[in-house]
């Protein structure tokens, strides 16, 4: 999606180059139904044009768990910079992902943390209604980070109408091997 050329002819003028972390809730054509924007280096002025400009624009549809299109919730990183030398977006940092952190007293070949990446369906009552886990660790921590995972609320999500949809995105859950 070419963002720069639906920008105010200002930010190119100005040559305020931003980078920014978004959160887009889209429909299960693609379309964006809203934008959030979540952090933001250095001009939040230029984030906030990014987001609007987004509103209304194609992304591709997230899927649910049987490969159909969903509604869905994704983390994005976007950057205005004419000629892609400022690494504003490596400055930004990586995607931050929304998550949880578990302190256990014992982690397998001993490793000081594990991440797990899970794929959560969101009802329209904003409750987990399905999670699979990604990553390193034994199955038992799939379990116990979707458990923990379906114990966090959720935010209800809705339609172009107004109209609660369920929905899918990501969640992270680390786990951390408690101090001694």
């Amino acid at each position: 999606m070419e963002i720069n050329r639906n920008l105010h002819r200002s930010v190119d003028r100005q040559r305020k180059w931003t980078a920014a972390e978004i959160e887009v809730f889209a429909d299960p054509k693609g379309k964006v139904l809203t934008c959030e924007v979540r952090r933001f280096l250095p001009y939040e002025d230029v984030a906030d044009e990014m987001c609007r400009v987004l509103i209304g624009s194609r992304v591709v549809p997230a899927q649910d768990f049987q490969g159909e299109k969903s509604y869905g919730l994704v983390l994005m990183m976007v950057a205005v910079d004419n000629d892609g030398e400022s690494n504003l977006a490596a400055r930004l940092g990586g995607l931050q992902q929304d998550g949880i952190v578990l302190t256990v007293s014992q982690l397998p070949d001993s490793m000081s943390a594990t991440r797990l990446l899970l794929d959560l369906v969101i009802g329209a009552d904003g409750k987990v209604s399905r999670c699979e886990g990604h990553g390193n660790g034994p199955e038992a921590f799939r379990a116990v980070a979707c458990e923990q995972a379906s114990a966090n609320g959720f935010d209800v999500r809705a339609d172009a109408n107004g109209n609660a949809v369920p929905y899918v995105r990501n969640f992270e859950v680390t786990f951390e091997l408690a101090a001694d």
